[in-house]
């Protein structure tokens, strides 16, 4: 799977008169972290993708999240036979069953 470019802060991506939107309502002295309220926020206009795009996006985040939890399963299923693994072999080492040179 091709790895996309990092994430940038959502000021660099947002079109220009959005960018002054955030910063006209921004508050507070640290550049950093500027706090903007809630009410400053339920005004934006927000421009949202198709309807066809966002399911798109859905269907690639849930076929995501699919192959994370099988291969979250897959892992925890291996550790638990290699614990097995350790504690046969330990108590077969112990008993003599097997030789360790």
């Amino acid at each position: 799977m091709k790895r996309s470019s990092p994430p940038q802060k959502c000021c660099d991506e947002a079109p220009d008169t959005k960018h002054k939107q955030i910063e006209r309502d921004a508050r507070g002295s640290n550049e950093t972290m500027c706090k903007v309220s809630h009410s400053h926020i339920k005004e934006w206009d927000i421009t949202l993708p198709p309807l066809a795009d966002q399911s798109a996006i859905i269907a690639r985040l849930d076929d995501l999240d699919r192959h994370h939890t099988s291969a979250s399963d897959s892992i925890k299923s291996q550790i638990q036979a290699l614990q097995i693994l350790r504690s046969t072999l330990i108590a077969h080492a112990i008993t003599g069953k097997i030789k360790i040179y």
